[in-house]
């Protein structure tokens, strides 16, 4: 894989150091879900997964088929984050709030914070492999009938580590979201090593820092840019901001379906340049995108207070 660029990997280490990652007000334990680690020469962090319920509470492992009629969205952070970092935490909410569905934070902070950038990327795979080792026990255990039902979203490093994942699974999972997956390390890399089109049945991108931390070039079946893709007016042209501010916009989407309409540009380059077919008819971007879509999009959101993103960095 391309080594990043020294900007791009000095800003995305930054990026996750402002983020918090305080422990939720909780005395319950985390499920025990961990697979066993494979072969490997490191020593090997756990992986933990958080099912809540609709009050958004911890369920016990054992009560899961209570809500065995509901399709499953597992929510992945990216690099030093995790799902108790402010941004995070809000779209789970948001998800168990407006989907009827199960939601389930997946928490690998223990690789994302103990290890230097490119080292997470190098050990991708292993962290995948446990990602599709509890996917497929769901399965088998019968909690989830199959893999039609599942939704995964990814932010950032966790944008790639589900579309990897995807391959995995042969590409079965129903519907992929990518929230401005990362560029560094996987501008070029082979298309197995990182989301795309195969990663699932259907895949949804949303760019928004493009310019550096964010993957510029369109990688799934639909490709959302919001303004642009580069820059987001509500960050004041704070790089930072503008890649986590994706996970603010898919929030929005769940709480107002028709928040974001989209407009259908015919290159990267319209695209950019806020370039756009008014003869084509627009969509709405959000998790119920239709699986038909395709192509690139242009959102334009309007400026929006800055003092909602404020949360980002809240302790």
């Amino acid at each position: 894989m391309n080594q990043p660029t020294t900007y791009g990997l000095i800003a995305l280490q930054f990026l996750f150091y402002r983020l918090t990652i305080a422990a939720p007000n909780t005395t319950v334990v985390a499920i025990n879900t961990t697979v066993a680690a494979p072969n490997t020469t490191i020593d090997v962090p756990r992986v933990q997964y958080y099912f809540f319920d609709d009050n958004y509470h911890l369920m016990d492992e054992n009560n899961i088929t209570i809500s065995g009629n509901k399709t499953l969205i597992v929510l992945v952070h990216g690099f030093r984050s995790s799902p108790w970092t402010g941004v995070v935490a809000d779209l789970g909410k948001s998800l168990v709030q407006w989907t009827n569905s199960n939601v389930v934070l997946v928490n690998w902070s223990k690789w994302t914070q103990k290890m230097d950038y490119t080292d997470v990327v190098v050990r991708l795979p292993t962290v995948a492999t446990h990602l599709v080792d509890w996917l497929n026990g769901l399965h088998d255990r019968g909690i989830i009938q199959s893999f039609d039902d599942v939704t995964m979203i990814g932010h950032s490093l966790g944008a790639h580590l589900i579309g990897y994942a995807g391959h995995r699974l042969n590409g079965t999972i129903k519907r992929i979201i990518a929230l401005d997956p990362a560029q560094p390390n996987f501008k070029d890399s082979q298309k197995n090593e990182r989301v795309d089109v195969d990663s699932g049945q259907f895949v949804m991108v949303l760019h928004t820092s493009t310019m550096f931390l964010g993957l510029r070039e369109p990688v799934g079946h639909v490709d959302f840019y919001f303004n642009g893709g580069q820059m987001q007016p509500s960050c004041n042209s704070d790089t930072v901001c503008g890649h986590v501010i994706v996970l603010n916009y898919l929030a929005d989407s769940l709480k107002n379906s028709s928040e974001f309409k989209a407009y259908r540009c015919h290159t990267l380059s319209d695209c950019e340049k806020k370039i756009v077919d008014n003869k084509e008819p627009t969509i709405d971007m959000n998790i119920n995108t239709p699986n038909s879509t395709r192509g690139l999009y242009s959102v334009l959101p309007s400026k929006k207070n800055l003092k909602i993103y404020s949360r980002f960095f809240l302790k």
